[in-house]
């Protein structure tokens, strides 16, 4: 059985999770073009489906 993370690092976690969710609800806006708004939503939500695996493999 794996040991829970600690303190710290499930707060980076947290973090990085909110960071994730913010960039997958950026809209295009006029500094960010469609193609680089859609890059972006796809690199968040790759990281969000990595983080959720891994907090998965582990238990919180």
């Amino acid at each position: 059985m794996t040991k829970p993370y600690s303190k710290r690092a499930r707060d980076g976690i947290e973090k990085a999770f909110r960071v994730c969710l913010l960039i997958t609800k950026v809209k295009a806006t006029n500094q960010l073009t469609d193609h680089k708004a859609s890059i972006m939503i796809v690199i968040g939500n790759r990281i969000k489906s990595l983080l959720r695996s891994l907090l998965l493999s582990r238990q919180l």
